[in-house]
């Protein structure tokens, strides 16, 4: 039984209210928090793409210009957050790092990057929930996270190698450019010096 159902439903996933929560009216808000929604199989590395109950929409979304299109979810073209839960039509699509910048459906909840870990476990057919969370407690998870993620939370406890580690060391290596003329590989040597930069990339610089 316990394996059907961690089948069924992964962990759940944190929201933040927005940007355009006041088009959902409160049934609508509280159906998608108390519901289950499942990955369709056309999702992919743009979004994933939800099936569940139906959205129900404020009198904002109802009553509109006609600038804003048909649909309750249709807004005149707005800038998307990475982790913007897209509503299009009745289809929730969660954008992720591939996903469209800017379009016209509305979003009115965002998974924070914090929780894109449990995004990335997910396949057709899993499904999620959803907590809704403060922007404050997104901001201090992903703090949590990235002090998880140092360099620092990686040292060993061995006094000996965190006596080594807290020398600056800075290595330079060689790194031959391979091409067809294999007679000037040696003219094509080059010195490298890889750096970190941010928390996820790494810069790469290369010197003659």
């Amino acid at each position: 039984m316990l394996a059907e159902k961690l089948k069924k439903i992964l962990y759940p996933v944190e929201v933040v209210k927005g940007p355009n929560d006041d088009w959902v009216d409160e049934k609508g808000h509280k159906m998608f928090l108390n519901s289950d929604w499942k990955v369709q199989s056309k999702s992919d590395r743009t979004g994933y793409r939800l099936d569940g109950p139906k959205w129900s929409f404020t009198k904002k979304a109802t009553h509109k210009g006609l600038e804003h299109g048909t649909f309750p979810s249709n807004i005149i073209d707005q800038g998307y957050p990475v982790g913007a839960i897209n509503l299009a039509g009745q289809t929730p699509i969660i954008l992720v790092n591939d996903g469209p910048s800017m379009g016209g459906f509305i979003v009115p909840y965002t998974v924070p990057s914090a929780s894109f870990w449990k995004l990335g476990q997910a396949k057709p057919g899993d499904r999620f929930n959803f907590v809704e969370i403060s922007v404050e407690k997104a901001q201090a998870l992903r703090a949590e996270q990235t002090m998880i993620c140092s360099e620092a939370s990686l040292v060993s406890s061995d006094k000996q190698d965190i006596s080594i580690r807290k020398k600056q060391i800075k290595k330079i290596d060689h790194i031959k450019v391979v091409d067809f003329d294999k007679e000037k590989l040696d003219e094509k040597i080059r010195n490298k010096v890889m750096e970190k930069k941010g928390m996820k990339n790494i810069k790469v610089r290369f010197f003659n």
